[in-house]
């Protein structure tokens, strides 16, 4: 949750996971120019493919002009645990490359990024007591690095 709410909207659109993340932006036009950011910077781009995961796995966040709830950005981007902002159209004009950003997926559908480094605070839900569940859970991932660590996370049925 941000401490700060009185800070600048620099753009908004389709929020991706429920996280904060922070960083310097990094506005990527070509996968040519992918060397350009580095850990923890705030990925800016039209748009993603397959080609990306690489410094997708860096960013501290994601933005992209183009996408929705099902693009590519958005299914990597919950795999990683980044959150990430799609579809808002002009991330790609409104930011500045170099700009210090704050990147929130924390506040329901609409996820803002906002000028500068926001204070925020970060709620942990335990789940060491959960029921066991009466149905067999599954899911679909679309990393296979991340298969293992997605498996750990199914609870079977007794």
């Amino acid at each position: 949750q941000l401490a700060d709410h009185k800070a600048t909207v620099l753009t908004s659109g389709r929020s991706i996971g429920q996280r904060i993340g922070a960083g310097v932006v990094r506005i990527v036009n070509s996968i040519n120019d992918i060397g350009s950011v580095q850990n923890g910077d705030v990925l800016v781009t039209d748009m993603t493919d397959p080609d990306w995961e690489p410094v997708m796995k860096r960013a501290a966040a994601i933005v992209t002009n183009r996408g929705g709830r099902t693009c590519h950005a958005a299914i990597i981007a919950r795999e990683l645990g980044v959150p990430a902002v799609v579809g808002c159209n002009d991330a790609t004009s409104k930011l500045t490359d170099g700009q210090q950003v704050t990147v929130s997926c924390a506040e329901g559908d609409t996820g803002f990024i906002y000028d500068g480094n926001l204070s925020f605070d970060i709620a942990e839900t335990q789940l060491d007591n959960l029921p066991e569940l009466p149905f067999k859970l599954t899911m679909n991932v679309g990393n296979p690095e991340r298969a293992l660590a997605s498996a750990s996370c199914l609870i079977t049925a007794s």
